[in-house]
């Protein structure tokens, strides 16, 4: 995808701080890792550290790049390595914190976090982490708590603007949040968290399941942010269950069949669509989920169709639709259609949720 999103997340935040230094190698084998690194051509670094093993700085490159692309067991495995040459390097340590929230880790993410504590117990992107693991972890207070040591510790330490500013937007967060714990819907502190792109989707992801649990009927918007989150994160089963409770609690909510329908494309479930067009009266969704089930056996019938329904369908829905145009179009060869259809989605124009949840994930980024 040619249109550059920036990662939202606190630990990447992290990473913007930290690359120079990771990038920063003394001898001529780790610069020629640099020029790999920054191709971000993950096959020549693996060839290259295949002949040149004792090169630990370009490992974390490698790394690095694992972790950019959400690979995250790789990412793991590497900085594992590394830190068994160098047990200081809080890079390291770092990465490790993110990979292991991304993956469910959160014990390891704990410890690993308590262990970087060690080095600086004032790092506020340490303390920011393991107060996000802690909310992870079912624990508000120690969230809360850890919440205050990262906006004091960003006090004390030297920091860049956009730091700054991500500091005092938590601070007004902590702050709503506990107005909220004292006297009001715990659903509304929990819908504050998911609205905070800057932290982690998990986190997001968990705010949401936890507002589904105490309110299923609180907010149709609940249920798209969560799919979409999912779907960033590569959980696209979890995102089709979370599309069907959509449309089941909103019914006459047409968005929810077209991101369901989109969902049940990726996964290839074409039976489930078979019976997602047995539940619709709507005709525009029916000639979606219709142009989707008819590219098994007629590419060309379906793409036609699929831009007749680009051409009539509603704002939102748009962006969905232009994204199957992309895919279909790249699958066929097509190339000005693909990247006519291509600079259109990237503009974002008619959702640019869902153009972000494409865009941080590698698997079905265009």
């Amino acid at each position: 995808m040619k249109k550059l999103f920036l990662f939202t997340s606190v630990g990447i935040i992290l990473f913007f701080g930290v690359a120079y230094t990771i990038n920063k190698f003394s001898d001529k084998q780790s610069n020629k890792a640099v020029a790999l690194n920054r191709e971000n051509n993950i096959s020549d670094l693996v060839d290259y550290i295949s002949n040149n093993e004792e090169d630990i700085d370009a490992k974390k490159a490698l790394a690095w790049e694992y972790l950019t692309n959400k690979n995250y067991e790789e990412a793991i495995r590497l900085n594992k390595e590394v830190l068994n040459h160098r047990k200081n390097d809080t890079e390291a340590l770092h990465q490790l914190v993110i990979s292991y929230i991304s993956t469910s880790k959160y014990e390891e993410a704990k410890s690993t976090s308590e262990e970087l504590l060690k080095f600086n117990n004032y790092n506020p992107v340490a303390l920011t982490n393991l107060a996000q693991v802690y909310f992870l972890l079912e624990n508000e207070n120690e969230f809360v708590i850890h919440i205050e040591k990262a906006i004091e510790a960003s006090n004390i330490q030297e920091s860049k603007d956009f730091e700054d500013q991500f500091y005092a937007n938590l601070n007004d967060i902590k702050n709503k949040y506990l107005d909220n714990m004292r006297n009001g819907n715990p659903a509304d502190r929990y819908f504050l968290l998911s609205q905070e792109i800057y932290l982690e989707p998990k986190l997001r992801i968990k705010a949401l399941d936890k507002i589904i649990q105490v309110d299923p009927t609180y907010n149709k918007d609940v249920y798209i942010m969560k799919g979409k989150l999912d779907m960033q994160e590569n959980n696209l089963e979890e995102a089709k269950l979370t599309y069907e409770a959509l449309i089941d609690i909103y019914p006459d909510e047409e968005y929810g069949y077209f991101l369901l329908a989109d969902i049940l494309f990726k996964l290839s479930d074409f039976t489930s669509m078979e019976e997602l067009l047995k539940r619709t009266r709507n005709e525009h969704i029916a000639n979606f989920v219709n142009s989707l089930v008819l590219y098994q056996t007629n590419k060309s019938a379906a793409f036609d169709q699929l831009e007749d329904i680009y051409n009539k369908t509603l704002d939102q829905y748009k962006q969905i639709v232009l994204y199957n145009l992309v895919s279909m179009s790249k699958d066929m060869k097509n190339e000005k259609k693909y990247q006519n259809y291509l600079e259109v989605f990237n503009q974002g124009t008619f959702d640019e949720d869902y153009l972000i949840a494409i865009s941080q994930n590698p698997r079905l980024d265009l």
